[in-house]
């Protein structure tokens, strides 16, 4: 419920009253302006606009506890004395781990005023000050120079490591350099040293992240890292082009690259707090050689079935500086600058470009793209439906489609660095689109060889969209170490609107026979509207050495509104009335409010984190023209600890708990028909779900040594119920036509457990890796059949192996094995005819590279996937089938600058649809020859020699099997040439 006008009274007095004191406080403040120094008087600056900013949130309804706690919090930072603090740590070799004797320590605690000291030989030292923020500055003629922020403690008896990188030492005129590992680790992050033995010339650097262990890039193209997805990608720490990976995967040159960066993806309170984060999603940052770098390329294609393309990439590094443009145009069945997958005929435009710049305090980062790209296509389905275990439908449908797409983006951002204690980023992004689609589809749906229905779809859309957002966050750490605040705020604003012609023909089936149908001709416009915005708070207070108190709190605003108007056709496309029964008119208002507070104890052997988070939303809906008002009051607490019995173990517990909210699209009450084939209902009485997660986890790890190889160790259990679960209930009728809604349902849990072990070991450049995993899983979910809902159990388990040996080199000899077998069961206890279903999956692989004869470099592949599936049914046949794919390549040197690569690969399905061969040959030959010293090269291509290429693929899901083969082009041939330049002008250091 919304609050009453005495809380709202009492609540703004108490505010007027605060921001008073502030006020005298600020003439008290400005008249000794003169005797303050300027960072107080930018804090106090900072802090003065705040109380008016609360003032106007609490007219808005703010709850009047938070906003007290929050004007508090700020208040609490004006009762601070200076006292006397402790600055201390050791200094050690980040290569060798050991102590560094006599480096020069400076203490800069001003403009005037400094310390300086040696350090001993245990590497220790140790300084006392009064500042709030010193800087530390270590000088060592074997090491390069570093700086640090130090926030100093009072009675500090903790001793902070800090590590030095050694440097190349100069000698009488003889260089000796010290021996860099090309991998080294510490703490979340796995660096690798690049040097030229790992790529080749104008390799990118997609190229050499293939040749480092434990990176892959799989088949559409996603990078992992030890099986977990990297999600962000930047360049010297910066987001170049957006976050686009184009630029920073296929068109940086290998050679510019220093080292290759994978750690933790984290977020900006994360880095800013140094607090861990989970580890399940990875960043990669690619740290380029000092130096001013140019450097670019231009290709040009043409080929035998229309196809014509020219690519074209410049860019300048000098320092902070960077410049980028780069652009595509062409006609081609290739991936475009925009990672759009087109099909056999195509066409696209991209031009793009990256400005990013540092002038003293500020960071600034810039980019634009424009793309524009259409497609037509043709795809083939195949899909078999299991309903029950004994009852199944089989449905084929083919598509044509023609499709077409542009848009503009645009992205700033700058950090501000206002001193060696606080930031301010702020982001700003606009975007626009348009699309332009049309389709034809057919499909047949069969039971039993009974013809159940057959469908023609025909539709036509036009779409345009706009959206702009943007977000700012201010963090500041405070004169204690572990003490800080973080306000961040967000906003954004998306219109869409879309007009679709749909023309639906159905007829419906029994015995063979046609006995009614339905038809479609409509008109449906759309239009759809969201403005959201959000104002966050996060202030951290250490209670002595161990303990640590966070509190955070938000106010979210959001208004959506989604209209649908649907007008009905007439033979010549002319409307001849509005359909009411299908339009729907959506909106929704809700106002969110959240207080979490947590405490933490971190010690030598314990870690632990409980707290509790506070949501009360105010949510008002307009369905149909009818209001639906609902508050809601959630508490979603959480709980973690972690025990370090011995370095390298640690035990892990932690609980959980989350809610969901329905959205507008499963809350609206009016029917979507515009495929009767699929009928979609949504349902206004739709509940808040609430999910729990339990787990315990122990992990161990031990590095590797000259004479015993690196261990590590990973067990988990974990146990998850959610009560009102979201989910959508799917029936067929005799027809076999689709109705779905979502509901709630309770009695929805998933146990999981895994345990994992790997071994490796590294001589040099060599890593042998071997790797075993064991999972298993056992829920309950639910299964709907004949309008009835049935609590299904499901259960699966998982053997992974995999052992490799790999080479950090160009042309080197590796090879992997590795399997990956399972097996799973569905069943419904009540009634196992309902459904009853065992899979069994089998796959081994086997990979392997050489260099043969001295000039031949060979890699070959082979992987065969077997699959079965029992129905336990007397009335339909199981499935059974099997792949097996074989790739072979080749690439040798003709003469000196001429060279040769041929791929061959055979793929057998056992299981493909009908009219289509089980087995496929494909082979692909290429030539291409060095000009102009390296810079140029010219290749001619042969692709699909046999024009046997399929692009088919199976998914086997829950309860069902389904076949996609997508058209694609044929037996063509192309010429391409291709000049590449990059040049690296080194800065000399200043004396």
């Amino acid at each position: 419920m919304f609050f009453s006008a005495s809380d709202r009274a009492w609540s703004l007095r108490i505010v007027s009253s605060i921001i008073k004191v502030f006020e005298v406080r600020e003439s008290a403040v400005c008249f000794a302006a003169k005797t303050l120094a300027s960072k107080s008087f930018k804090v106090h600056y900072t802090f003065y606009f705040f109380p008016s900013f609360l003032l106007y949130h609490c007219q808005m309804r703010m709850h009047p506890s938070m906003c007290c706690l929050l004007i508090l919090l700020l208040l609490s930072q004006w009762l601070h004395a200076q006292e006397e603090r402790t600055v201390k740590g050791i200094l050690l070799d980040s290569i060798e781990n050991s102590p560094i004797e006599k480096c020069t320590v400076q203490l800069l605690e001003g403009k005037d005023k400094s310390q300086k000291k040696l350090s001993d030989a245990k590497g220790l030292f140790s300084f006392t000050t009064k500042a709030d923020t010193v800087i530390l500055l270590f000088q060592h003629v074997g090491y390069t120079e570093k700086r640090i922020n130090i926030y100093p403690q009072k009675n500090n008896k903790t001793v902070d490591s800090i590590f030095l990188s050694p440097v190349d030492k100069l000698m009488d005129g003889i260089v000796v350099k010290t021996k860099v590992p090309p991998i080294v680790v510490r703490e979340d992050t796995t660096e690798f040293n690049i040097d030229s033995s790992m790529f080749e010339p104008y390799d990118v650097v997609e190229d050499l992240l293939r040749r480092l262990p434990g990176l892959e890039i799989d088949a559409e193209g996603k990078l992992l890292f030890q099986g977990k997805p990297i999600s962000r990608i930047l360049v010297d720490g910066e987001d170049l082009f957006g976050g686009d990976a184009t630029f920073s995967l296929k068109k940086l040159p290998a050679g510019m690259v220093a080292k290759i960066q994978v750690m933790d993806t984290k977020t900006l309170e994360q880095l800013f707090n140094g607090t861990p984060s989970d580890g399940e999603d990875k960043t990669l940052n690619i740290k380029l050689k000092e130096g001013n770098k140019i450097f670019g390329s231009g290709d040009a294609t043409v080929g035998t079935k229309n196809q014509l393309e020219g690519n074209g990439m410049l860019s300048l590094f000098d320092g902070p500086r960077k410049v980028s443009v780069m652009g595509t145009l062409g006609s081609s069945n290739k991936i475009g600058l925009s990672n759009y997958r087109s099909g056999p005929s195509s066409s696209f435009s991209n031009a793009s470009g990256n400005y990013s710049n540092r002038w003293g305090i500020l960071r600034f980062n810039s980019s634009y793209g424009y793309n524009e790209n259409g497609n037509t296509n043709r795809l083939y389905r195949e899909r078999t439906q299991v309903i029950t275990a004994d009852t199944s439908f089989f449905t084929k449908a083919g598509n044509e489609s023609d499709f077409s797409t542009s848009g503009h983006r645009f992205n700033i951002s700058g950090n501000l660095f206002i001193d060696s204690s606080s930031s301010l980023d702020i982001n700003l992004s606009l975007g626009t689109s348009k699309s332009n689609s049309k389709s034809n589809a057919l499909s047949s749906t069969w039971e039993n060889g009974s013809l159940r229905n057959e469908s023609e779809n025909r539709i036509a859309s036009l779409n345009n969209q706009q959206n702009i957002g943007g977000s700012f966050s201010w963090m500041k750490r405070l004169n204690r170490k572990g003490r800080s605040v973080m306000i961040s705020g967000r906003f954004n604003t998306a219109e869409q609107e879309g007009d679709q012609y749909s023309l639906s023909l159905n007829t419906y089936f029994k015995n063979n026979l046609p006995v009614s149908g339905d038809s479609l001709n409509r008109l449906t416009k759309t239009t759809a509207s969201t403005k959201s915005s959000a104002v966050n708070f996060n202030y951290s207070e250490p209670l002595g050495k161990d303990w640590n108190v966070n509190i955070r709190g938000g106010f979210d605003f959001n208004n959506s509104s989604n209209n649908r108007e649907i007008f009905n056709l007439d033979s010549s496309n002319h409307i001849k009335g509005f359909d009411s029964l299908y339009s729907a008119k959506i909106g929704s208002l809700t106002n969110t409010q959240n207080l979490n507070a947590s405490l933490s104890y971190r010690a030598k052997k314990w870690n632990v984190n409980t707290g509790m988070t506070t949501f009360f939303q105010q949510a008002i809906r307009n369905l149909q023209g009818k209001d639906l008002r609902q508050d809601f009051l959630r508490y979603a607490p959480s709980v973690s600890g972690s025990w370090f019995p011995a370095k390298g173990k640690t035990l892990t517990a932690n609980f959980s708990a989350t809610t969901q909210q329905p959205s507008l699209e499963q809350l609206q009450p009016v029917p979507d028909n515009s495929n009767p084939l699929y009928i979609r209902l949504g349902n206004p009485n739709l509940k808040t779900s609430f999910s729990q997660s339990y787990g315990l986890n122990y992990n161990f790890s031990e590095a590797g040594t000259k004479t015993s190889p690196g261990t590590t160790l990973t067990i988990g259990i974990g146990y998850s119920p959610t009560s009102n679960q979201i989910v959508n209930a799917i029936f067929y009728d005799e027809y076999r036509r689709q109705t779905s809604q979502y509901i709630n349902v309770n009695g929805v849990y998933t146990m999981r457990g895994n345990v994992s072990l790997s071994k490796y070991r590294s001589k040099e450049k060599t890593y042998q890796s071997l790797m075993a995993s064991l999972g298993a899983n056992y829920g309950q979910q639910v299964y709907f059949q004949a309008n009835q809902l049935y609590y299904s159990r499901s259960q699966s388990t998982s053997i992974n192996l995999n052992y490799s040996k790999r080479t950090i080199a160009v042309k080197a000899t590796n090879y992997a094995v590795g399997l990956n077998s399972g097996i799973s069961r569905n069943w419904t206890p009540a009634d196992m005819k309902i459904l009853n279903t065992e899979r069994f999956h089998f796959s081994p692989t086997l990979t392997g590279s050489a260099k043969l004869l001295g000039f031949i470099y060979a890699n070959l592949s082979y992987q065969v996937s077997y699959t079965k599936i029992n129905y336990h049914s007397s009335l339909r046949r199981n499935d059974e089938y099997s792949l097996h794919q074989v790739n072979n390549g080749l690439n040798f040197q003709i003469l000196k600058k001429v060279y040769a690569q041929s791929n061959i690969s055979y793929q057998y399905n056992t299981s493909v649809p009908e009219g289509t061969p089980n087995g496929a040959f494909n082979c692909n030959l290429s030539a291409y020859a060095q000009l102009w010293h390296g810079k140029g090269t010219v290749n001619f291509t042969a692709s699909d020699l046999f024009a046997q290429s399929q692009n088919l693929r199976r998914v086997v899901g829950e309860n069902y099997i389904e076949d996609v083969q997508m058209d694609n082009l044929r037996n063509y041939f192309t010429l391409k040439f291709q000049y590449n330049f990059n040049k690296l002008e080194k800065r000399e250091k200043k004396k």
